[in-house]
């Protein structure tokens, strides 16, 4: 899911036959996609799987540790990878609208938090700059002090803490319901109960795989395809 479709019509012989390929999902036949940012391999596809199995039920793995823990460890294992520019949607193959905010989500957000709720505080000072770069928040003064924060946490200076660091900040970092509760997390797979469905495209789309899966065994045309794939627009 989140990824495009392509589709060729290759009915040469006489019968219907279509070729289906997906970017990052499609592995039959060749041994990686190259696409702009990295190489996609099985391996990949498998690790993107276990991050989903993770994440999903998001009430479950707020309230678990092991599990924030499992999920930090399968998206960056060494602590030493970079994502900059990469959307956390692209890593839980969801698709949301352009202009809707989780769309432009960098995965560095969620290493920040898992971080800091694992007490990893050097590692969430680097996902934080990076997140700060990448939104242009440089100049921000809430996450400014976030990072003085951090900076604090990994000295152990308990007295600067209360001293320096708005009430605000301590509130928001003061459990990690807090820390999620200012962004609301996808319920996938119970798309009737997920709060963000009215902006995301990951349904939507999934209703025209199964069209077309419920199509295939009728004579398709390019004309078909392009009345099924509008209704769904």
């Amino acid at each position: 899911m989140g990824h495009e479709v392509f589709i060729r019509d290759v009915s040469v012989l006489g019968f219907p036959s279509y070729y289906v390929f997906i970017p990052n999902v499609s592995i039959f036949g060749r041994k990686t996609y190259e696409d702009a940012s990295n190489t996609m391999t099985l391996l990949d596809t498998i690790e993107q799987d276990a991050i989903e199995d993770l994440f999903f039920p998001t009430s479950k793995f707020i309230d678990d540790k092991s599990i924030i823990r499992k999920l930090l460890n399968a998206i960056a294992p060494n602590r030493e990878d970079t994502f900059k520019d990469v959307m956390m949607q692209e890593v839980l193959k969801l698709k949301f609208d352009p202009s809707f905010y989780w769309s432009k989500i960098p995965v560095s957000f969620f290493l920040t938090l898992f971080c800091f709720v694992l007490e990893e505080y050097t590692n969430a000072k680097k996902y934080l700059k990076l997140y700060i770069e990448e939104t242009g928040n440089e100049e921000d003064d809430y996450y400014l002090k976030i990072l003085s924060y951090f900076n604090l946490l990994e000295k152990g200076d308990n007295e600067k803490i209360l001293n320096e660091i708005p009430d605000e900040i301590l509130q928001d970092f003061s459990s990690t319901k807090n820390i999620f509760s200012n962004i609301t997390l996808p319920n996938c797979p119970n798309c009737e109960d997920c709060l963000l469905k009215d902006n995301c495209q990951t349904r939507p789309n999934f209703n025209i795989a199964l069209k077309l899966n419920n199509k295939m065994d009728r004579t398709l045309n390019q004309s078909n395809l392009r009345v099924l794939f509008e209704s769904e627009i």
